[in-house]
């Protein structure tokens, strides 16, 4: 079974006659279209957090806690990636990400 992957192995296994493990009946599914973006989050003064994604001009979002915030700005980036696929366009290319230590 080719791209076959389990979870409790840290390796895809693709030899020919390879048969999955009884533990982990699934198989790896490709997504070539996921895209990481940064996501600059910010902590708000009256409590809470909120982030931005610069490569995607409109995309922010907020929440209570860093879990709530990260689940919101994954709905926001999809939401936004949706939008810019139905008018044919696509994430702004033009922005670079810089990390830099000091």
């Amino acid at each position: 079974m080719n791209g076959f992957h389990c979870g409790a192995y840290s390796t895809a296994y693709s030899s020919p006659g390879f048969e999955p493990p009884l533990c982990c009946p699934f198989t790896l599914c490709e997504n070539r279209s996921v895209r990481n973006y940064a996501v600059v989050i910010h902590e708000d003064p009256q409590g809470g957090f909120w982030a931005e994604v610069h490569a995607l001009p409109g995309c922010y979002s907020q929440g209570e806690t860093i879990d709530e915030l990260k689940q919101n700005i994954r709905e926001a980036i999809a939401g936004v990636l949706e939008v810019l696929k139905e008018e044919g366009r696509g994430p702004d290319s033009t922005v670079q990400i810089l990390d830099v230590a000091v």
